[in-house]
């Protein structure tokens, strides 16, 4: 399955016309970019932001209060 499929499913049970705001957390800055490259093309996602690390992120994501955030699974 497909980041994109992933979060699709994810995202499925929210009202379906509203923009959806997702938070990357990855230490590695091509998969962040890729990531990001990825959602924009997607009408109804919006990439809020990104961190490289969990402490970083964590302000971020309290402040934004993103509808998903995507976390390498390696930085937990």
């Amino acid at each position: 399955m497909t980041v994109l499929m992933c979060v699709y499913e994810v995202l499925s049970g929210m009202k379906e016309s509203q923009l959806k705001n997702i938070f990357i957390v990855d230490d590695h800055p091509l998969i962040r970019n890729g990531l990001r490259y990825l959602f924009e093309n997607e009408d109804l996602i919006n990439v809020c932001g990104e961190a490289e690390d969990i402490a970083s992120s964590l302000p971020a994501i309290g402040q934004l209060s993103p509808d998903l955030v995507i976390v390498d699974i390696s930085l937990t």
